[in-house]
């Protein structure tokens, strides 16, 4: 995917505006649908986690990148039943995978998606603008520290994308900031050694049990919003 395929109308380093756009073209359709699948993606592995973490840890690693699986992965390095290498590779994988998406979503909406997304959040905005402020430059730094907790990553993808950062060297940096957190994650999976397998196998455990109850809450939250979004309002009499 070169920077031409995903910029469209966008000038080649130029912020969007704030409005929303003019014409829905096919690029715009085509990254909405990539972010509804994401979401549906991400729903359907939650009720899975817990049990998967602990039994299928690399598989893990790499299809949800949680911090949880990294970590359970360096310690299964540190006890031989795994290879660093493999562990390293497959949480890399899981960590960057979609944040292509946000750098896209930000370069070819701009600021107007910026204020849906932080819009009824005056944490967020505020975090957002201090982020907007700094990232034309100081855009390397950010985001190699984006993946450092507690920075917002997203909102860092989606400010590298709206300063006009070309993809290339987002992705190279992105990869940087990937192997950082996946770095520090194995390590310190790897210094915990069995105790961590022994919490992961006990969370698997137990993980099927929280795998139903979430799923069982999804599924209630979604059929009270439907009855309370269906219930019509009393005519009067």
């Amino acid at each position: 995917m070169s920077d031409s395929d995903v910029d469209g109308a966008t000038a080649a380093g130029a912020p969007r505006g704030a409005s929303p756009p003019t014409q829905v073209q096919r690029a715009d359709i085509i990254l909405g649908t990539l972010f509804i699948l994401l979401a549906i993606y991400s729903l359907v592995l939650l009720p899975f986690s817990p049990s998967q973490v602990g039994t299928h840890t690399v598989l893990w690693e790499a299809l949800q990148g949680s911090t949880a699986s990294v970590v359970t992965g360096g310690a299964l390095a540190d006890t031989g039943h795994a290879s660093v290498a493999g562990v390293v590779a497959a949480g890399l994988v899981g960590t960057i995978a979609f944040d292509w998406m946000y750098w896209w979503g930000g370069r070819r909406w701009g600021q107007w998606w910026i204020n849906m997304l932080v819009a009824g959040r005056p944490r967020t905005a505020w975090v957002m603008e201090r982020i907007q402020r700094g990232i034309s430059r100081w855009g390397i730094p950010l985001m190699l520290v984006s993946r450092v907790p507690p920075m917002p990553a997203p909102l860092v993808f989606v400010a590298a994308g709206w300063s006009g950062m070309s993809l290339r060297r987002f992705l190279v940096l992105d990869v940087i900031a990937g192997l950082l957190r996946v770095g520090l994650f194995v390590t310190l999976g790897y210094v915990i050694g069995p105790p961590a397998v022994h919490l992961a196998k006990q969370i698997a455990h137990y993980g099927l049990a929280l795998g139903i109850l979430i799923v069982a809450v999804i599924v209630f939250q979604f059929w009270r919003s439907r009855r309370g979004g269906s219930a019509a309002p009393e005519r009067a009499g």
